[in-house]
């Protein structure tokens, strides 16, 4: 019997925009209030690119700045969290 993806309950975008949502090189991020140095600044990197992104594939025309937040237990990635946050970011726009 094979286990159901969990994956696949998150929204996902058109076959087309597939690639966007490899973060795109334009977009950096810069820590602002609270940054923490090692682990933790690239793990908050990551999630703001790939927020980024995500919103850029789904509205192109968007080119106001974003400002990320997260409360993150551990700098550690889990796909299943990385991938619900990104989620409900799509699910916002």
């Amino acid at each position: 019997m094979e286990s159901p993806d969990p994956a696949a309950d998150f929204q996902t975008l058109t076959s087309n925009q597939e690639d966007a949502l490899l973060p795109r090189p334009e977009f950096n991020a810069t820590p602002l209030l609270g940054g923490r140095s090692g682990d933790w600044e690239v793990v908050g990197q990551l999630y703001a690119c790939q927020i980024a992104t995500a919103i850029a594939a789904k509205s192109p025309e968007e080119k106001r700045l974003l400002v990320v937040g997260l409360g993150l237990e551990t700098p550690d990635i889990d796909r299943d969290i990385y991938l619900g946050i990104v989620d409900l970011v799509l699910q916002c726009l």
